[in-house]
């Protein structure tokens, strides 16, 4: 299990930042993030995590820089550099390559290229978080900015399975809108499509036309609210009938 396990995100781009948690929060790791190379190059001595996921490219200092401080560093030198590249250029990688990174990931990464290199480096497994049947109303939006509307299948606290007849590609950034039962609570926030289920194609048949969604950006309120929903509705009423 990954329980004690720390992991150092640094990246000026929030949405990176956001995503790479949200792939993380199964894990059972304890996630650490900042935004610059000074600051990542604090933490690495402070915290020591078990591994740096950092940017090449970030302001005040860069991850190229931090990366070769750590390296030169007899007690810091062992801990995995991953530096993540927005451009696949050979000479940006050889630069990547001449800090003594450990190795490099080029943008945008999906999840299963993220996990395959991270266990790489450290014993990493993922969590399902449990999903429960629903039918929830859900308004989105696509990165062209057109609106479509769906029901929930099932949700969890990390994301739902939406049915819908519009689709869009795995790895698209939608934006979603819904209220949740009993406490009227209202939720935006982005959210990644990690699976497309299609009438033609389906990934699983019991299922109908839609898209499983990871959520990116749930804030710690609509994620307490979140929790106290599942709780309420679909894990107490559990609970009472096994006791």
């Amino acid at each position: 299990m990954a329980d004690g396990i720390k992991i150092l995100l640094s990246d000026g781009d929030k949405v990176f930042l956001e995503l790479s948690k949200t792939y993380l929060r199964k894990t059972g790791a304890s996630v650490l993030t900042c935004q610059n190379g000074k600051e990542a190059y604090d933490i690495i001595q402070s915290k020591r995590p078990h591994l740096v996921i950092m940017s090449a490219e970030m302001r005040i200092m860069n991850g190229l820089d931090c990366c070769r401080m750590v390296k030169m560093d007899e007690s810091l030198q062992v801990i995995p550099i991953l530096l993540t590249l927005a451009s696949g250029k050979s000479e940006n990688i050889e630069k990547c390559q001449q800090t003594g990174c450990d190795d490099v990931l080029l943008k945008p990464i999906n999840q299963h290229t993220f996990f395959s290199v991270i266990k790489k480096y450290i014993n990493l497994n993922k969590r399902t978080a449990p999903r429960f049947a629903a039918c929830i109303p859900v308004s989105w939006a696509s990165s062209d900015g057109s609106s479509h509307s769906g029901y929930t299948v099932d949700i969890s606290t990390n994301g739902m399975f939406l049915q819908t007849d519009e689709t869009v590609p795995v790895e698209s950034i939608v934006c979603i809108d819904f209220t949740l039962p009993v406490s009227n609570f209202e939720i935006k926030c982005k959210a990644r499509v990690s699976w497309v289920n299609r009438r033609e194609s389906s990934i699983k048949p019991t299922f109908p036309s839609g898209i499983g969604l990871e959520f990116i950006d749930l804030n710690e309120l609509s994620h307490g609210y979140f929790c106290k929903y599942i709780k309420k509705v679909h894990v107490e009423p559990i609970l009472q009938r096994i006791y």
